[in-house]
């Protein structure tokens, strides 16, 4: 293949790709904005900190992990290398009910919550690519889970390497 197809299928994948995004968040914009559950809070107002507030630390920061139960087994060192028990607040999300091979739970892994199912969503949509769907649904489920005093939302895959101390250094800036 020449350079310049290759560069106009580069273009063309960019393309579909930001416009199965953006229509996938008119979905779930438009699917969600009558459930008055999901929206109670004031998740859209901006609020900027007073004068006499601490700095962000490890506590002003909340992870939203996604993961498969099928994978869990062989991503669980990824997480549990900077994961941090009774420090670190979040929570991983899997796909479905952890098997009896993962139980008990490890207490140096997150604490688990089982991904809501999203199967009519999907069928709604006809979206080509689930996984991003999961993926917008995850923020409003670790959003549901826990607000009390967080300042910053970090979601990843179940294969993510954080940083957390370097996170905390760089949000403390804003």
């Amino acid at each position: 293949m020449t350079a310049s197809i290759m560069k106009a299928i580069a273009i063309i994948s960019c393309k579909t790709l930001a416009l199965s995004a953006s229509i996938l968040l008119v979905f779930v914009v438009l699917l969600f904005s009558n459930q008055q559950k999901y929206f109670q809070t004031d998740i859209f107002q901006v609020t900027t900190r007073k004068p006499h507030e601490s700095t962000t630390n490890i506590s002003h920061l909340v992870f939203g992990l996604l993961g498969s139960t099928r994978a869990w087994h062989y991503r669980k060192p990824y997480i549990e290398s900077w994961w941090r028990p009774n420090v670190t607040r979040g929570f991983l999300y899997l796909d479905t009910n952890p098997t009896n091979d993962l139980l008990p739970w490890s207490p140096a892994s997150p604490p688990f919550r089982v991904s809501d199912d999203i199967s009519k969503l999907l069928k709604e949509i006809k979206h080509v690519a689930p996984i991003m769907a999961r993926m917008v649904h995850g923020v409003i489920e670790v959003f549901r889970e826990e607000r009390e005093g967080v300042r910053w939302y970090i979601m990843g895959d179940d294969d993510s390497m954080f940083f957390a101390d370097n996170l905390v250094d760089v949000l403390s800036s804003f």
